[in-house]
């Protein structure tokens, strides 16, 4: 009978063992969701989500929302978008309301580009608390991007009263300014921000446009040569302060950083478009036409590089070749009336040689340099100038904007580490973080990604981490100066000073060698 009481008793308990984990399993749930935390923090998606799912497995459905979050955030970090979204939709299922949450799911509409969304729900992060100042940021850079200037210098007012120390929402503030025309705003938020962060590398280029905008090329030289010893590697500084060189008349200056440029990067298109318009600047023609040539041989299907072969052409006198390429261009892009204007002139050109012709007169070729025209793009790297004639009947300088393309499907670890640079240059940290991981895992001693992503880091105040990676560019290249000296930065932002110190003099040794 007893046995029978027993056996009873055990039954009745069932549901409720059942119901609950026993004291072992919460210990073990505690750890694992200590371990994800961790794991998450130290940029270690993958384990951080095998912690949590772990979480959840041993709650046996009754995980917390926060589990959820917190696994979101992992998918996130990792590049699996969908599923973070996933997580953080059974977050707010389970009755989560914070502005964190809805701040984290509106980056992920906004990664997959669904704005509407990702607009909403950064206006509920900002609804469930108004001093937020990173859902104002965020939902400021996405109005930028849809060119709601205007709407984003609001919002990033909002940040900035906030926090008026956020130099990202001043970097931000300061592009939208000029975005609308306002250079003199734009430098007064770049000039802020460089106070407050002395090397931040997307003010100083922002600032150089901006003073570009203004025929201040004097002062644009300068900003890019000190964005240049941040980015030694960034291909686009050597294109933009060539630009501001045209417009001072240097054009050996000018001719010096493209044809860097060129051998930086000697399969990017628009470079050698670029040394093309210094070339012809310096009458070297025949040498312009020659990079105009090449520029089509790496990109036939680039409008540019059409255009700007056909100017050339038209500087050298070979009006026939020129009505040719300038017809291709606007085949490619037919939205380019400089262009358009151009082939008409060159079409008036070729009647009128063919008739000196009939009465045995040559046509003579143009030899003067194009006038020293700059202009200058705020967010995508600066636009490079084409040649014309100097004559006033001549036709406007052509102008090439230079676009960032994404990277192929087979890209080289350089193409990711450019990629990398391009995006972390935008304020678009995580984005650029997965472009430099790829890079080092096509090429695990790549020193100038290490060096990317440890400034990445920076940027993003985590200087532990920078520090990890500027060791391993050193580790890979002990002569990197550069990365000497972006170790120091990190090493006095987390008061370090001697050892600061010490990479500050090896790298200004390195830079005398």
């Amino acid at each position: 009978m007893e046995r029978v009481r027993t056996l009873l008793m055990m039954f009745a308990l069932v549901p409720a063992l059942l119901a609950q984990p026993s004291k072992i399993d919460r210990k073990r749930i505690e750890k694992a969701f200590a371990d994800g935390l961790q794991f998450l923090n130290a940029g270690e998606p993958a384990k951080a989500i095998a912690s949590f799912s772990d979480v959840i497995s041993l709650s046996g459905g009754t995980a917390d929302a926060k589990v959820y979050y917190h696994r979101g955030q992992a998918f996130f970090s990792r590049g699996d978008v969908e599923q973070a979204i996933e997580d953080f939709n059974q977050s707010m299922s389970l009755g989560y309301e914070h502005s964190q949450l809805y701040l984290a799911r509106g980056d992920a509409w906004a990664r997959k580009q669904e704005t509407a969304k990702a607009e909403a729900d950064y206006s509920k992060a900002i609804k469930l608390r108004l001093d937020d100042a990173q859902a104002w940021k965020a939902r400021g850079v996405l109005r930028s991007n849809a060119r709601r200037f205007r709407d984003a210098i609001d919002d990033f007012d909002q940040a900035i009263r906030i926090k008026p120390g956020f130099v990202e929402a001043v970097v931000e503030r300061g592009y939208c300014h000029g975005e609308i025309g306002d250079f003199r705003s734009a430098v007064a938020d770049f000039d802020r921000a460089l106070t407050l962060d002395p090397i931040n590398i997307r003010a100083l280029p922002f600032r150089a446009a901006a003073k570009a905008r203004m025929d201040d090329h004097a002062g644009a030289v300068q900003d890019f040569t000190r964005a240049m010893d941040l980015a030694p590697d960034d291909v686009v500084l050597y294109l933009a302060r060539g630009t501001s060189y045209t417009a001072l008349d240097e054009h050996q200056k000018a001719l010096a950083d493209r044809d860097h440029a060129v051998r930086m990067k000697p399969q990017m298109a628009l470079a050698w478009i670029a040394r093309g318009s210094s070339l012809h600047q310096l009458g070297r023609h025949e040498e312009g036409l020659q990079d105009r040539t090449e520029a089509i041989r790496l990109d036939p299907n680039l409008a540019d590089a059409w255009a700007a072969r056909g100017n050339a052409h038209f500087l050298l006198g070979h009006y026939s070749e020129a009505l040719g390429d300038l017809d291709h261009a606007l085949k490619v892009d037919p939205n380019q009336p400089d262009v358009k204007e151009l082939l008409e002139e060159a079409k008036r050109k070729f009647i009128s040689s063919a008739v000196a012709a009939s009465v045995t007169e040559q046509p003579k070729a143009v030899t003067d340099p194009e006038p020293p025209v700059a202009v200058v793009a705020m967010r995508v790297p600066l636009p490079v100038t084409l040649p014309v004639p100097q004559q006033p009947s001549e036709p406007k300088p052509v102008k090439v904007q230079m676009k960032m393309p994404p990277a192929a499907p087979n890209a080289t670890a350089e193409t990711f580490n450019q990629r990398g640079r391009q995006l972390s240059a935008t304020g678009k940290y995580a984005d650029a973080m997965v472009e430099f991981d790829k890079a080092i895992k096509l090429k695990p001693d790549f020193a100038v990604a290490y060096n990317g992503r440890g400034f990445t880091h920076y940027l993003l105040g985590d200087f532990k981490k920078a520090i990890a990676d500027f060791e391993e560019a050193i580790r890979a290249n002990a002569k990197y100066g550069n990365a000497y000296r972006n170790r120091s930065n990190a090493r006095r932002a987390l008061g370090d000073k001697t050892g600061a110190d010490a990479d500050l003099a090896k790298a200004n040794d390195l830079d005398r060698r």
